[in-house]
C-alpha cells in the first residue's frame, strides 16, 4: 500500500510595517508566491499574536510607531524558527551591521528588488522548516516520521531499533534541509520514489 503524503501547512510570512501601502503590496507579492501573508501595523500587534508552529519568517520595518525593528528583533531572539528580513527606508551601515550580528536573515532598503526579496523569503522559510524539525522533541520526531515511508524498518527489530533508525532519518532530513535539498530529492536519493 502506498504511503499517503503528509500535508504541510502553508508557510506564513509576517509583515510588520506602519505603511499600509507597503503592507498591501507585500501581501499581494507574497500571495502570488502561494505563501500566506499576515500583516501588522505595529510591533505590539505582531508580538501579541500567538506563536505559530509552522514554517514562517518576518519582514520587519525598522522605524515603527511603538518599537523600532531592532527592539522587536531582541524580543524574539529566542525564536530561531522565525528568521527576520529587515525592509526599511532608513537603513544605514551601522544599523545593518547591528541587525545582521543579531541574526537577521537579510536587510533590504526601500525601494527593493522583488526577486531578491522573494529569494530571501524562500531561504528564510527553508531555515524555519529546519529549525522547527530540529526543535521537536524525540517523540515528536518519531511521530512525524511514522507517517512517512521508513525504508530501514524491518520485521523483527525492536522498538528501540526503530526509534534509533527514525532519529537517524530525521537527522538526515534536517541536514538535507539545511543544505537546500527538497524532500523530493531526499526520497529519490533514498530509493523510495
Amino acid at each position: 500500500m502506498a504511503a499517503q503524503p503528509v500535508s504541510q501547512p502553508t508557510p506564513i510570512v509576517f509583515i510588520v510595517d506602519d505603511d499600509v501601502s507597503v503592507r498591501e503590496s507585500l501581501e499581494l507579492l507574497i500571495g502570488a508566491e502561494n505563501l500566506r501573508a499576515e500583516t501588522f501595523a505595529s510591533a505590539q500587534e505582531f508580538l501579541s499574536r500567538p506563536r505559530a508552529a509552522i514554517p514562517s519568517c518576518l519582514i520587519l520595518d525598522l522605524a515603527l510607531p511603538d518599537l523600532n525593528g531592532l527592539d522587536v528583533q531582541k524580543r524574539i531572539a529566542d525564536r530561531v524558527d522565525i528568521p527576520i528580513i529587515f525592509l526599511t527606508g532608513y537603513g544605514d551601515i551601522p544599523t545593518t551591521v547591528q541587525a545582521m550580528k543579531a541574526g537577521a536573515a537579510e536587510f533590504f532598503t526601500k525601494p527593493f528588488d522583488t526577486d531578491a526579496l522573494l529569494a530571501a523569503i524562500r531561504e528564510a522559510i527553508r531555515r524555519s522548516e529546519a529549525a522547527l524539525v530540529a526543535g521537536l522533541p524525540v517523540s515528536g520526531l518519531i511521530m512525524r516520521h511514522a507517517k512517512q515511508p521508513a525504508p530501514n524498518i524491518f520485521l523483527g527489530v525492536s522498538g528501540c531499533d526503530v526509534a534509533m533508525q527514525t532519529q537517524k532519518s530525521v537527522l538526515y532530513y534536517v541536514l538535507r534541509l539545511v543544505r537546500g535539498q527538497s524532500q523530493t530529492d531526499q526520497v529519490s536519493q533514498q530509493g523510495l520514489a
